[in-house]
């Protein structure tokens, strides 16, 4: 679009001498302006959806974070209760332990009195056994009973431990990822400095190539007008050498010096096309470093 205004300005402006000038320096201002509004705004918001994607995705991996590090406390509270209930246990079995004993000494301390006061020992004695042996099946269902839930509360702890493992394993998974994708997003974002940067200077030496166009334009006009005022010269120098013929011998000086400008003017004209070209290449890389933003 660029070069095709510039054509146009050149084909169309270039008659109208003064007011052209003017006309070509609005229409470069208004060029580059469009050109850095479009590239720094599409690095702009290829790197505002980068960072909201980032963003979301670091936000989901603390809640993860959040929630595995509340089972993990729940977990562990849980083993504790089921290590004091363990200890509980324990202390109950010895606290029983303790029970038989005694009541066994106290039975069998009885028995021997009974047996010494009375004649009817063995009555005694068997009634003093059943008792004992009532006793001791109650205090073996009881103990049965508590043997039975302290491997239940073991198999329990057992099952905590495994899940408060997996829970820290996981908890270690979760910084592993989120410290790698910290590493991932400061990455990327050193990349798409560095490309905006470079877009930055891609911009700086297209401003400055497109001012070296508009001088070899108004070089190129200057020296057309130069042209010009020469062609009317020498249109007046063939009038007065056919109405006087003898200043005949300065015509060719005359003719020399508008072939002299035609060659300055065939020269600026080559150098405005490379210029044109290079402003092409440099163009062509721009929209490649665009694209490159645009796809990260």
């Amino acid at each position: 679009m660029l070069l095709t205004c510039a054509l146009w300005f050149r084909n169309g402006l270039f008659r109208r001498g003064g007011s052209g000038a003017e006309a070509d320096r609005a229409l470069s201002q208004q060029s580059d302006s469009g050109a850095k509004g479009r590239g720094q705004g599409g690095a702009w918001l290829c790197c505002k959806r980068w960072k909201q994607k980032r963003s979301q995705e670091c936000a989901a991996l603390a809640a993860e974070l959040h929630t595995c590090r509340e089972q993990l406390v729940q977990r562990e509270e849980e083993i504790a209760n089921l290590k004091a209930e363990r200890n509980n246990t324990r202390l109950l079995l010895q606290h029983l332990e303790f029970l038989i004993s005694r009541h066994e000494r106290s039975l069998r301390r009885t028995l021997v009195r009974r047996q010494a006061k009375t004649q009817a020992g063995v009555s005694s004695e068997v009634e003093v056994q059943s008792q004992m042996k009532e006793l001791l099946a109650t205090l073996c269902t009881l103990v049965a009973k508590l043997e039975e839930d302290l491997a239940i509360s073991r198999k329990d702890l057992i099952r905590s431990e495994a899940m408060n493992s997996i829970l820290q394993r996981d908890v270690r998974e979760a910084m592993a990822q989120k410290e790698d994708m910290q590493e991932r997003i400061t990455t990327l974002e050193k990349h798409c400095l560095r490309a905006q940067q470079e877009a930055t200077s891609l911009h700086d030496l297209k401003d400055k190539l497109e001012n070296e166009i508009a001088k070899k334009d108004s070089l190129h006009r200057q020296t057309a007008d130069q042209n010009w005022q020469l062609q009317e010269r020498l249109e007046v120098a063939e009038r007065k050498l056919q109405q006087t013929p003898r200043k005949a011998k300065s015509l060719p000086e005359v003719e020399a010096e508008p072939a002299q400008r035609v060659a300055t003017l065939c020269k600026a004209e080559q150098r405005r096309g490379n210029i044109e070209e290079r402003l092409r290449q440099m163009e062509a890389q721009l929209e490649e470093k665009n694209e490159e933003l645009q796809r990260m």
